[in-house]
């Protein structure tokens, strides 16, 4: 009975400082239950199997980790959402222009309804309801248009960028309508009537992407969300500051116009593929994550903060998409340069990654900028090495880390890892554990 107490108590405290999971040891033995790391130790408990079992680190042949159900799924950070109707940080909103009826926004998960009483934005100035985010430099803003009221042929909701709040700033905006298909409106100087061009064919619900590079704005389409069309692009100079978001107006003063509209992300540069990055070491580990940042501070993935950041002279290439087979003696051929999403690859120099775009310096173009999500297949730094490794570690983020070595610590690994050093993974980040011998 005090056996079965003990347990009990081992494995409430083991709910809070362990993992659930199977340990085989090289004896041929295989112990399921909860796994906590002590010092050159592997500690699995189970109340069930009344079972209490301390390995040596030299008899653990393999650590497996049951998949934690109950881990909330982070968005990325470039998803707009919210569960209590409310705008999230740092979003707001506001009237722009004189509209006789106040609109609103409201967001339900990754459903934003939007209602406004503003006349237009076509005109010397708009009148239109603005749900925003300042934002500095270059932006790239996705939503998909569900419905818009028929409260006239021209009310209209859509996606938005502009240089001010002020209802005669300038501005550029896709947006489709209740009865006329699609439009892309931009007014090139304070106080201007606006231009418009116009899509009949576009017609709810559809995707819209706006894209600013500078000066530069191009408007896209797409009935998937992952495979865009460029339908316009228009130069209006604006200030590095400017205002991106969702509007809306209805083509009336005396109603209010309603509009449904989901899948609402900004960010400088959105992924169109589902294929996360991948970095290859020298020492053949791969890791997986979204760039934020690649220069000579290091490589700097979303997700990780307060993590160290990976030396860039420790990395052999990255993958941005989904490598085709007939380049693949291209990645362990050391040759510098990137492999654009056409096939051509362009020898240079990595000057480094921000805000999406790569930046290249070759003989032939001089310094150019490639965009992470949709021109890139692979970067190309140099030959890997990939010595020969004893250890392979799986992490929750779909990495592949190898190592010459590894040692069990307090609730954590320390992988000798050949390309880095001495490299500390929590329990919480592993996947699977496995010796080669």
């Amino acid at each position: 009975m005090k056996w079965k107490l003990l347990v009990f108590w081992l494995c409430s405290l083991a709910s809070a400082l362990a993992r659930q999971g199977a340990v085989e040891t090289r004896d041929g033995k295989i112990y399921e239950g909860a796994i906590r790391f002590l010092p050159g130790s592997v500690l699995v408990v189970s109340s069930a199997r009344d079972l209490m079992v301390r390995i040596p680190t030299t008899n653990v042949m393999e650590l497996t980790f049951h998949k934690d159900e109950e881990a909330a799924l982070l968005p990325e950070p470039w998803e707009v959402t919210a569960e209590d109707g409310n705008l999230p940080a740092p979003w707001k909103k506001e009237d722009i222009g004189n509209g006789k009826m106040r609109g609103n926004a409201e967001f339900i998960g990754s459903v934003v309804r939007l209602y406004s009483g503003g006349r237009s934005v076509h005109e010397a100035e708009d009148a239109c309801h603005f749900v925003y985010k300042p934002i500095t430099g270059d932006s790239e803003i996705v939503t998909r248009v569900l419905q818009v009221q028929r409260a006239g042929a021209r009310a209209r909701a859509g996606i938005m960028m502009r240089e001010g709040l002020e209802a005669n700033a300038k501005h550029v905006s896709f947006a489709l309508t209740a009865g006329e298909g699609g439009q892309f409106t931009w007014r090139d100087q304070a106080g201007a009537v606006a231009q418009t061009s116009a899509r009949p064919d576009l017609v709810a619900p559809y995707y819209i992407k706006l894209r600013r590079d500078g000066d530069t704005f191009t408007g896209f389409k797409s009935g998937n969300g992952r495979t865009w069309t460029v339908l316009y692009q228009v130069s209006v100079p604006m200030h590095p500051n400017i205002y991106v978001g969702l509007a809306a107006s209805g083509f009336g003063e005396e109603f209010v116009s309603r509009a449904m509209l989901d899948n609402f992300k900004e960010a400088p540069s959105i992924p169109v593929t589902a294929c996360v990055p991948t970095v290859e070491l020298l020492s053949g580990s791969t890791l997986a994550g979204r760039i934020v940042a690649l220069n000579d501070s290091g490589l700097f993935l979303s997700g990780s903060p307060g993590r160290d950041p990976i030396p860039q002279r420790s990395i052999a290439n990255v993958l941005f998409q989904w490598l085709p087979s007939r380049f693949s003696s291209l990645l362990n051929s050391g040759k510098k340069g990137v492999l654009l999403t056409n096939g051509e690859f362009v020898e240079g120099d990595f000057k480094g990654i921000e805000n999406g775009k790569l930046i290249l310096s070759s003989v032939l173009f001089g310094i150019k900028f490639y965009r992470m999500d949709d021109e890139l297949i692979a970067l190309v730094l140099q030959k890997p090495s990939k010595a020969k490794n004893l250890v392979e570690v799986r992490t929750t983020d779909g990495s592949a880390w190898t190592g010459t070595g590894m040692e069990i610590a307090d609730n954590e690994i320390v992988l000798k890892e050949s390309a880095l050093g001495k490299h500390s993974i929590p329990i919480y980040d592993l996947a699977g554990v496995r010796w080669n011998q």
